[in-house]
């Protein structure tokens, strides 16, 4: 089965996205949700508002990860994630 060339360039799309935000935002204040599939755990580092909030919004984003995954045949999780997260009062 050849290569689907729309999926290809979304993917591709999304890498440059990926790494125009990461570089974008590399001096910037932020904060970090690593989640941890073989200690269903995660570890929050940066001016996060709270634990709990972060949790919550962590675990928001790994059901949605793998929701996605998941309609695509693909497993859940089975890898470590890292969530960044901008710091800044929104002005």
């Amino acid at each position: 089965m050849g290569k689907d060339p729309e999926l290809e360039a979304g993917r591709r799309f999304l890498d440059e996205m990926d790494a125009a935000a990461l570089t974008a935002d590399a001096d910037q204040p932020h904060s970090v949700i690593a989640y941890d599939p073989f200690t269903d755990s995660y570890t929050v580092t940066g001016p996060y508002p709270d634990g709990h909030t972060a949790t919550v919004a962590a675990e928001h984003i790994k059901e949605q990860l793998n929701s996605a995954a998941g309609a695509l045949g693909y497993p859940e999780i089975q890898t470590r994630v890292a969530l960044h997260f901008p710091v800044g009062d929104g002005d």
